[in-house]
């Protein structure tokens, strides 16, 4: 299986290409259900 990269359409025309520095995100209360079933999978 090959990957395609595709375009943003969304950027087109944008004249400066900016990234996103590196970040770090914490979670309180790791262990809790709430982050378990909801916070952690919409991370992703």
């Amino acid at each position: 299986m090959a990957a395609t990269i595709t375009e943003n359409p969304l950027r087109a025309g944008v004249r400066l290409e900016r990234t996103a520095q590196p970040c770090v995100v914490v979670i309180f209360g790791a262990s809790g259900d709430l982050t378990k079933r909801k916070l952690v999978p919409g991370l992703y």
